[in-house]
């Protein structure tokens, strides 16, 4: 099974009404998060993206599967190094619930000094859409 494909579908299953789906979804994440070289952390951005493509999903649902995957990122290079894949996906699209969504996993970040340099730097990036209410 390539990972890659489907850990956004699992990621949809932390939100099932069926506590038990939800349950292993999470246990799934947790487990999936003690493997190897971070394979949270390298899925996210595709997991974001994904997620953030669904209008099924809701902005709570978005907030929710988002918020608990983002918490796996806990060392600060990889906060750092999120920064920096994040704002990438800003240019991705002109849909401003896609930047919204990008703009909450950045504000969900566990951010560092040297994170918060990074995101000054990039504000080329994102500078348009700071005129969004939101």
């Amino acid at each position: 099974v390539k990972v890659k494909g489907q850990v956004a579908e699992m990621a949809r299953c932390l939100l099932d009404p069926d506590s038990r789906i939800s349950a292993h979804a999470r246990l799934f994440f947790s487990e999936f998060a003690k493997k190897g070289s971070a394979p949270v952390y390298n899925l996210l951005p595709d997991i974001m993206s994904s997620l953030s493509a669904d209008s099924s999903l809701g902005t709570e649902g978005f907030h929710e599967v988002m918020g608990f995957l983002i918490g796996f990122i806990q060392k600060d290079r990889q906060c750092e190094a999120m920064v920096e894949k994040l704002c990438a996906r800003f240019s991705m699209s002109d849909d401003v619930q896609h930047h919204r969504d990008v703009a909450f996993c950045v504000g969900a970040l566990q951010h560092t000094e040297r994170s918060v340099r990074k995101l000054a730097e990039l504000i080329k990036t994102y500078a348009d859409t700071l005129t969004d209410d939101e």
